[in-house]
């Protein structure tokens, strides 16, 4: 007997709107790296300026680390009793954190896990390392436990956790979180996103965006770009104080990097996969051969392009997960 697995983070794909065609050759070559790996998922990948990347996932009982290049991930061992690994990010290969479901977090300190979990049911959907000594968690519910949209600060060597603003009704969700130098930004279920000026605080951004914001990524300095949507993708920006819709695509949307000034890569589900021009408020859509959902992406330094995914809304007992190369034509980066 099969069971759904809905993971909170991707629901079913169904039509949306068209992203427009173009005759220009495919900035981007897609080769497979993992493709249908039964130890689970991949949802995330991260890397330091000229190290190896590190990347997350597994199945609901069972994490997973990959660590390495692309002809050569292996396995990293986890604590014993690591759940799925949900989110992953680092500012150095000496400081690197992942979250999973159960409060799991785990901080790499360039030779061993410490165990920085949080005594919570929720899931941990989304981390984010600002220094050696600070860092964001952020997460909610999911099919595994918790009943409320969670955010944690990391200082001083211990989680605080920071209350939502009362204009909100409980979200359930925050999926993901960003620091862009002076502000900290987190998404989440129904179109809620929050911003912290000093660390200690919450106030909510108005979006105008009903449907779910899911990952949010930026350069330093600058303000973040968001994504979400689910069936039809979003891609939201910061405009004064609220985010502004700026650009479609045919399918919702789960990851977002934005890898030199004025250009992002954006993937999700079916296999869409894009580069979206923040000048122009474009996205040039270059698929990924798959029917996976692409939950991440991530252009490490070489200029190399990275998609983690997987059948994350299957009937099946467990994930299948597929990691993907994408190789730049050589007028891109």
């Amino acid at each position: 007997m099969t069971r759904l697995i809905p993971l909170m983070l991707v629901l079913a794909s169904c039509p949306g709107d068209p992203t427009d065609a173009t005759d220009d050759p495919a900035p981007l070559t897609w080769s497979a790296a993992l493709q249908d790996d039964d130890r689970g998922a991949f949802l995330m990948v991260w890397g330091p300026d000229g190290g190896d990347v590190w990347v997350v996932g597994g199945q609901p009982d069972a994490g997973v680390v990959l660590k390495g290049s692309a002809d050569n991930l292996q396995a990293v061992t986890v604590p014993e009793g690591t759940p799925l690994l949900n989110w992953v990010h680092g500012t150095t290969a000496s400081d690197v954190w992942v979250g999973g479901l159960n409060g799991t977090v785990l901080h790499w300190d360039g030779s061993a896990w410490e165990d920085r979990s949080l005594e919570i049911d929720e899931a941990i959907w989304g981390v984010h390392a600002v220094s050696a000594t600070e860092a964001w968690a952020v997460g909610g519910t999911s099919a595994w436990g918790g009943e409320t949209a969670r955010i944690f600060h990391w200082q001083g060597g211990t989680w605080t956790p920071l209350d939502l603003p009362e204009v909100l009704e409980d979200p359930g969700n925050l999926f993901k979180a960003h620091h862009d130098g002076t502000s900290l930004w987190a998404c989440g279920l129904g179109g809620v996103v929050v911003r912290s000026n000093d660390g200690t605080s919450l106030e909510a951004i108005p979006t105008g965006f009903a449907a779910d914001i899911v990952t949010v990524h930026g350069m330093p300095g600058q303000k973040p770009i968001f994504v979400g949507g689910r069936g039809t993708g979003a891609v939201l920006e910061v405009d004064g104080d609220a985010l502004t819709r700026t650009a479609s695509a045919r399918s919702g949307l789960s990851g977002v990097h934005v890898y030199e000034a004025g250009s992002a890569g954006v993937v999700g589900e079916r296999g869409f996969a894009g580069i979206y021009d923040i000048a122009s408020d474009e996205i040039v859509e270059v698929p990924v051969p798959t029917d996976d959902v692409l939950h991440g992406v991530f252009v490490d330094r070489s200029g190399q392009a990275w998609a983690a995914g997987g059948n994350l809304y299957t009937s099946g007992d467990s994930f299948l997960g597929s990691v993907w190369i994408g190789t730049f034509a050589e007028e891109n980066p």
